[in-house]
């Protein structure tokens, strides 16, 4: 089970996650100077003084008044001057840091190259509000985050650092960032970027990120890589999330017309990890969907129309989801989804099968497997179904099956059972 935390205590104002909400903001109303100056002052403290204290350093000023005069060829003058003096004062590291935050502040991508390979200026793998590497993803500059990121050795860049910066990017738009974080150096669209003790915060996920900024095409790129839309993130952004699901109706692209001019669709929501399913997401073309692929979420609840009310249903797939049981309608005049052919149950929590399946004559195949099968219909004894007359595929291998009942299975139309299933159910009459 995931805990997570929602709100950040006034006590924690020095953690990582307060860090990464209250300085960008901070930062970004002083001119974009981000975290340069509060690590000038923590400089100060740790250094011995006179050069190797850079807190008030006029080089510092002259090179942040160059970058803000447009005067990049005097800026790296400066720096590569101050890492010679720095270089004398023999504490290198903290200066040559700083100066390497500046210059990627402002985008300078010659004098970040050299502060890496000639002033040998290593990059901090913990994230902070100062990583030079976190600076470069907040600003969006792509060929300085690949820079930084290479000069790492070794194969593998820290994971926290990686996913702090994926959350920057995706607060600030940069989609480039994003995607090269995402599919160049493997960030992990769903992990969570800030924790406060041992709970993540919420506001460290790059979806909700993303749907804090309002921003679509992230977001979009996120859900394609791995991410999902939480409650979190359904509740506190409803009309952001809405429209993300409404995108994946899609219309099919070799169906017919409708009589009334429309084409069928495709609900292509597998994978978005969804905790449920509202239905104003779809209740306007509910008449039009033919495929509806909900597998691999976190339902264990639908909307009662699905899938009895699709009138024009074809497949449907609620495989490796919660569901315990499925609504059935109270008669058969509630059942119109009588176009259903294929119906994916696997991998659920079912003890039986849904007994509204049984009013359906054209189902040909329905997989069950891996679920908690002890009967296969709750239904009463001597019930005449007239259902499942085209079945040719049943698939409930991996449950707690022991016979299949023989009221149900003479209905059937030569339906063939996987090699899977125990010897028990080749009872058949």
């Amino acid at each position: 089970m995931s805990y997570w935390s929602v709100g950040l205590s006034k006590a924690t104002g020095d953690t990582q996650s307060n860090n990464m909400e209250e300085q960008e903001k901070h930062d970004l109303e002083q001119d974009g100077s981000l975290a340069v100056e509060n690590m000038g002052a923590k400089a100060s403290a740790m250094g011995s003084g006179g050069a190797s204290s850079l807190g008030p350093s006029p080089t510092l000023e002259n090179i942040q008044a160059a970058y803000g005069e447009g005067e990049s060829s005097r800026a790296r003058e400066l720096i590569q001057q101050a890492c010679c003096v720095e270089c004398s004062a023999a504490s290198p590291r903290l200066e040559g840091l700083r100066l390497l935050c500046v210059a990627t502040q402002h985008g300078d991508e010659e004098s970040v190259s050299y502060l890496l390979h000639e002033a040998h200026v290593p990059l901090p793998l913990e994230p902070s509000e100062g990583n030079p590497a976190i600076l470069a993803a907040h600003y969006g500059h792509v060929s300085l985050v690949r820079e930084l990121l290479d000069s790492v050795p070794g194969p593998f860049v820290h994971r926290d650092l990686l996913n702090w910066m994926l959350v920057s990017a995706c607060q600030q738009g940069h989609l480039e960032v994003v995607r090269m974080l995402v599919q160049g150096y493997h960030a992990d669209a769903e992990d969570c970027a800030i924790h406060q003790e041992e709970f993540a915060v919420i506001t460290g996920l790059p979806l909700y990120a993303a749907a804090r900024a309002g921003n679509e095409e992230i977001a979009r790129f996120l859900l394609q890589n791995g991410a999902g839309l939480s409650s979190y993130t359904l509740m506190d952004y409803p009309a952001f999330s809405r429209l993300l699901v409404e995108q994946q109706l899609v219309e099919e692209a070799d169906t017919h017309t409708e009589p009334a001019g429309e084409k069928l669709l495709c609900g292509r929501w597998s994978g978005l990890k969804l905790p449920w399913l509202e239905l104003d997401w779809f209740m306007d073309v509910s008449s039009r969907i033919s495929h509806l692929d909900l597998s691999c979420n976190s339902l264990s609840s639908l909307p009662s129309v699905v899938p009895w009310g699709l009138i024009q249903l074809r497949t449907l797939d609620l495989s490796n989801n919660r569901f315990k049981e499925l609504h059935t309608a109270q008669s058969s005049q509630e059942i119109i989804c009588s176009r259903l052919r294929q119906v994916n149950l696997s991998q659920n929590e079912l003890t039986s099968l849904p007994s509204g399946l049984l009013h359906l004559t054209r189902v040909q195949r329905l997989s069950a497997a891996k679920n908690k099968l002890t009967s296969l219909f709750d239904i009463p004894n001597g019930t005449n179904w007239i259902g499942l007359r085209k079945l040719e595929e049943l698939d409930v291998s991996d449950n707690c099956l022991t016979s299949l009942p023989s009221a149900v299975l003479h209905s059937f139309k030569s339906p063939h059972f996987p090699q899977s299933l125990p010897e028990q159910t080749h009872q058949l009459p």
